[in-house]
């Protein structure tokens, strides 16, 4: 089968003297963005090594493809970059990541796990997420105003910290800056979040892992990266008083300190 075309923006590492046997980074944005959400956080990391800033399928500018499933998502990203490299994913690109982590341990050497959940909505025995009736509000309204949709998302994101008017701000600009998603890849991103539940799995994992959450955030609760934490005992956990969902944007010094413990370690190995 043909591999559809996925855009990735390649930021060399601008230190070439101290970090040229670092592996690369890989960074996985949310649902109905695209990677230029990254912004000066991933202009930043390049001084630590090389960047590789994906736009997912039927993202931005990445071609639409079926099935949007998360199998396929990680089999399309891994097949074009199948070198080992720390896998960075923030909210459904940290499911992405997750599951990347499982089915090819020897391409991910570290794991940053970025406001993201195993399961996002809740089961029986899981009241770490999202009630359905939210995912469900957002899936009929997606129907009837894709973009107008997307931004009352972007604003839940940034709900409950003070700069959250900033933060919506920066999201929203972000997201008109490239190709809105494309309708089925968005409708079928929310059946991801509804409908798949990587728990039983994740103990599988044997990677180090870094885990950055905010105490603040509405779509993944706190309590979500404290049963990460039990679940992996290797990770190291980051859980940000004053942040939401966007940590990467409101406290990038944190993130950054992060995913450079995950490089040393990869880089000791």
């Amino acid at each position: 089968m043909t591999q559809p075309h996925l855009h990735i923006d390649t930021l060399p590492c601008t230190d070439l003297t101290s970090n040229t046997q670092r592996p690369p980074i890989v960074l996985l944005h949310g649902w109905g963005m695209h990677g230029k959400v990254w912004g000066e956080f991933a202009n930043q990391l390049s001084a630590l090594s090389t960047v590789h800033v994906v736009d997912l399928p039927g993202h931005g500018h990445s071609a639409h493809t079926q099935p949007f499933d998360l199998a396929n998502i990680a089999k399309t990203v891994t097949h074009a970059l199948p070198m080992p490299a720390i896998w960075v994913g923030w909210s459904l690109g940290g499911m992405v990541a997750q599951l990347a982590a499982l089915t090819n341990p020897t391409i991910v050497l570290g794991l940053g796990l970025i406001a993201s959940s195993p399961c996002f909505v809740t089961r029986e025995d899981w009241p770490n997420a999202m009630k359905p009736e939210v995912l469900a509000q957002f899936t009929t309204a997606l129907s009837q105003d894709a973009e107008g949709t997307l931004q009352r998302f972007l604003a839940l994101q940034a709900m409950g910290i003070p700069t959250a008017k900033q933060l919506a701000t920066q999201l929203k600009q972000h997201l008109a800056s490239r190709p809105l998603a494309h309708p089925q890849t968005l409708s079928d991103g929310l059946a991801i979040l509804k409908d798949e539940d990587l728990r039983t799995l994740l103990t599988q994992i044997q990677c180090p892992v870094s885990l950055i959450y905010g105490e603040r955030d509405a779509l993944v609760p706190a309590a979500t990266a404290h049963w990460l934490k039990t679940a992996l005992p290797q990770a190291n956990l980051q859980l940000l008083a004053q942040s939401a969902h966007a940590p990467f944007l409101t406290h990038p010094e944190v993130c950054l300190d992060a995913i450079e413990h995950l490089l040393q370690q990869a880089t000791s190995k």
